[in-house]
């Protein structure tokens, strides 16, 4: 009998590890890259104002738009010599958010670290899955003072 548990034990093990475990998208957490790094950025339309959030009186612009790997979110921020810069946020392997929602960016400023955007994603709970997604939180920090752009999920 003890010998049946067991069995039965690592069978249930087995079959509800992959539920309890986080989804393998989120374990590669968040990433920052230039948007010359994305071929499909050279065709993206103009987001729509509701997909579309602008700070610092304008000058910053953080929208969310639709490409064939997901949801990405592109960040317009200035940049050296008064040039534009564009960054991309999106999953650490270079896919996209199944969702991701304009109308979730909360934003708050500090002057040591600069301009913070906590927002809701999902990623699919199985490769190619759209319907059945996992929700967390990730923030996106930018200082303009430096340039640095940092992504990362928190709580």
């Amino acid at each position: 009998m003890p010998r049946l548990v067991t069995r039965l034990a690592a069978l249930l093990l087995a079959i509800l590890a992959p539920a309890l475990s986080p989804p393998a998208a989120l374990a590669e957490g968040l990433a920052v890259s230039p948007c010359s790094d994305h071929a499909w950025h050279a065709a993206l339309p103009p987001p729509a104002a509701a997909d579309m959030r602008t700070y610092y009186q304008g000058e910053v612009e953080v929208a969310t738009t639709a490409t064939a790997s997901g949801m990405q979110m592109v960040i317009g921020m200035p940049g050296a010599g008064g040039v534009r810069d564009c960054k991309v946020v999106n999953l650490g392997g270079g896919d996209g958010f199944a969702r991701l929602f304009a109308y979730s960016f909360e934003a708050s400023y500090n002057p040591a670290t600069g301009l913070r955007i906590v927002f809701d994603y999902a990623v699919p709970q199985s490769p190619g899955d759209a319907i059945e997604v996992d929700w967390f939180r990730g923030a996106v920090t930018l200082n303009l003072a430096t340039g640095q752009v940092a992504a990362e999920t928190v709580e």
